[in-house]
């Protein structure tokens, strides 16, 4: 036992030095070996011991070796991130600014509201099984929730639960934009077109945990399939690039759908009475239906195609909508020359039904026979539509999709 003591002994020895040298040449990279000497000799009987903070001390050494730093568990990844942070704008080994840090006293009654609004039913939900475990002065056991929305969609609908109610909201609650993963203008700007880009007013000064996540996720799985001796190891490493490109082309597509979304939704805010605004899509082929259908009759069907359009309109101050379907009895081509010709057809009935209409705003998804040249001009050349906007793809027609269902279901009501 003395004996693997002292092995292990020297072996902590070995370490502790190497990672001393490590940190003298981050910090000075000359003249280590006499900075070691000096610091072999030193004496720190003559100084006073101080009471320092354990985790400051640890963050001050961890910014001189943030390049080279492996994250090791969760607890140390947000202090890797602002210490690498810290390095690239301060300078390796710098100390940090002084700050005066300050609280804010919250409102009784504010964050009573809040509370409320977080723990009700609509928000989260009490699952019947386990239970965690809370300390506070003694351990307490609360039972296990679970939340139906996302952190940014709550603190969306507490703001809009407050205008609502003419209440004025908790002054802490952060702002998503402030998150460099979750601000659309940063997002969706275009780093070589200057057209297309957008300034941001704040500072990307918030990381994500979720998306932090994701991303070490995906390079511990990314190395464990670099490292691991298995034949075939090509197929392995193009079903995780494949894997990973979905992933980051999903997130790339929530991020479209909130903007795409966030646009509609200030179109209808802003629409006149003068104004009009279309959803169009084509809906899934209907297959005919007859009561008590036989076996004979189920077999060799073919679908029937049908257009949907939902025109909003703003009457009074209130928003209005109005229905146009389009049912085609033959089989025809979704292409450009049928699309554009029922689109002319509904503005054609708008303006003969509200003769006051100046303003027509398209809005469909990225279909091929709604963005095609051919559709495009012959909507420009007609002279008839102010703009058009197009969704991201499985989002943004929610209007179309609920007729389609109504209408679906007035059909089976009426056959049975």
């Amino acid at each position: 036992m003395g004996l693997i003591f002292e092995e292990n002994t020297v072996e902590i020895y070995e370490k502790i030095s190497a990672c001393i040298r490590a940190i003298v040449m981050t910090i000075f990279e000359e003249d280590v070996d006499i900075i070691l000497q000096q610091l072999a000799s030193h004496d720190s009987s003559n100084y006073e011991s101080s009471s320092t903070n354990t985790n400051e001390t640890d963050t001050e050494l961890l910014r001189s070796l943030a390049d080279s730093y492996s994250k090791a568990n969760k607890k140390t990844d947000f202090v890797c991130h602002f210490a690498k942070k810290h390095s690239s704008k301060e300078g390796c080994g710098m100390p940090p600014k002084n700050r005066e840090d300050t609280r804010n006293r919250m409102d009784h009654a504010k964050l009573d509201s809040f509370l409320d609004f977080i723990t009700s039913s609509h928000v989260i939900k009490n699952l019947p099984f386990w239970r965690e475990k809370i300390k506070a002065k003694r351990w307490y056991k609360t039972p296990n929730i679970i939340r139906y929305m996302g952190p940014s969609a709550i603190v969306d609908q507490y703001k809009q639960y407050c205008k609502e109610n003419d209440f004025n909201p908790l002054g802490f609650l952060l702002d998503f934009g402030d998150w460099l993963d979750h601000c659309r203008k940063y997002a969706l700007s275009s780093q070589d077109q200057d057209h297309f880009q957008s300034c941001c007013d704040h500072d990307h000064d918030h990381v994500c945990e979720h998306c932090e996540q994701i991303s070490e996720l995906l390079h511990a799985i990314s190395k464990l399939v670099n490292e691991c001796q298995v034949p075939d190891k090509d197929i392995y490493l193009y079903k995780f690039s494949q894997a990973k490109e979905k992933i980051l082309n999903w997130k790339c597509h929530i991020i479209r759908s909130r903007n795409q979304g966030a646009a509609k939704s200030d179109l209808l805010d802003s629409l006149e009475e003068s104004e009009v605004v279309i959803v169009l899509d084509w809906a899934m082929k209907y297959l005919p239906r007859r009561y008590r259908e036989d076996q004979s009759n189920w077999y060799a069907k073919r679908g029937i195609s049908w257009h949907i359009g939902v025109a909003f309109r703003r009457t009074g101050g209130n928003l209005q909508s109005l229905t146009f379907v389009h049912i085609f009895h033959s089989q025809i081509s979704q292409d450009s020359v049928t699309t554009t010709s029922v689109i002319l057809d509904i503005v054609e009935d708008l303006n003969t039904k509200y003769e006051d209409i100046s303003k027509v705003h398209l809005w469909s998804d990225n279909a091929g026979c709604y963005k095609c040249t051919d559709t495009i001009n012959a909507i420009a050349m007609s002279g008839k539509i102010a703009a058009y906007n197009f969704c991201e793809a499985q989002d943004g027609k929610g209007a179309c999709d609920r007729t389609a269902a109504t209408l679906k279901a007035g059909i089976r009501r009426h056959i049975n």
